[in-house]
């Protein structure tokens, strides 16, 4: 059981501890079993089941209750025409805040990055052999990683950035996950045609 618990209804377990006319023998293990199930009864002081058959009324219909504040009732009310009438109880509720932490906003000024990407990425070509391809490559990359570094801000939470322009969250992986399925350049490259459609499809 946990440490905040209402459990409440017809539980057909008769003692005099909740006020029933009688005792029964579910009643009666219910009573020795309070202290090992860390709760207390709640019932009304009048009968909660009128029998349909002529019996007498009883009360029947009780709460076992852990860790919660009872601040009203439990009251039995003459209401509907079930042989049981309803209980209303009135317990104390303490909102907890919620205490997890919400991870930043991120927000990228599009037209510094291709500005800064126009004036900073420039291949040496023509591109001789592999080395040059790679050297290429790690070029453009470390370009694309160092303007989005330098023109994205940090927001918190609690702060909203500016709405006047486009605001975005990256997904680093599936931005991984995208250039790793798509980024296959046809090598080896043989044209500066070659090479200028293989820069273009990098960025």
């Amino acid at each position: 059981m946990g440490n905040h618990i209402i459990l409440a209804g017809d539980i057909n377990c008769k003692h005099q501890h909740w006020n029933s006319r009688r005792q029964n023998q579910s009643g009666l293990i219910l009573y020795n079993a309070l202290p090992t199930l860390d709760v207390y009864p709640v019932s009304t002081m009048e009968p909660t089941h009128f029998p349909r058959a002529g019996g007498r009324p009883d009360v029947l219909d009780i709460a076992l209750v852990k860790g919660i504040t009872i601040t009203a009732g439990p009251q039995a009310i003459m209401a509907l025409e079930s042989d049981h009438i309803p209980v209303c109880l009135n317990i104390h509720y303490l909102h907890t805040p919620d205490t997890r932490t919400l991870p930043p906003i991120y927000q990228t000024d599009w037209n510094k990055y291709q500005q800064y990407l126009a004036r900073t990425t420039h291949p040496n070509l023509p591109l001789h052999n592999p080395t040059d391809i790679e050297n290429t490559v790690n070029l453009i990359t470390a370009n694309l990683k160092s303007a989005y570094r330098l023109h994205t801000t940090k927001f918190s939470p609690a702060v909203r950035p500016d709405t006047s322009s486009t605001s975005y969250q990256t997904d680093w992986n599936k931005y991984q996950q995208y250039l790793a399925r798509t980024t296959h350049p046809n090598l080896p490259l043989h044209s500066p045609t070659d090479i200028e459609n293989t820069v273009d499809l990098i960025t």
